[in-house]
């Protein structure tokens, strides 16, 4: 599961299941690196990841197809922003119901 990095403290780790949830992290390319491996290594094995920080955990069941967005802005101060965006995967569908005239 990808990691953002540690802390030195102890903690308890609570399951992030709904509501609204945002972290942001500055950590070195080569932490940067590992952690898109392994969130690469769980989107390529299957349709569900599972993200976590030192007091957090994410899992997501994702649906395809996966949106990816890269943005360049060079001027003055130049940026890079690449976005990947994973849509929740819905339950089993609902059966059909045929039409009470139909059958």
């Amino acid at each position: 599961m990808p990691e953002v990095p540690a802390s030195d403290g102890e903690s308890t780790t609570e399951t992030i299941e709904g509501g609204y949830f945002e972290e942001e992290y500055h950590i070195s390319a080569s932490e940067t690196a590992a952690f898109l491996h392994s969130l690469a290594e769980q989107i390529e094995a299957g349709d569900a990841v599972t993200i976590s920080g030192d007091e957090w955990e994410l899992p997501f069941a994702f649906e395809e197809p996966i949106e990816l967005e890269v943005e360049y802005e060079g001027e003055d101060d130049p940026e890079l922003e690449i976005e990947i965006e994973l849509d929740g995967r819905v339950a089993d569908e609902a059966p059909e119901i045929a039409d009470a005239e139909s059958t």
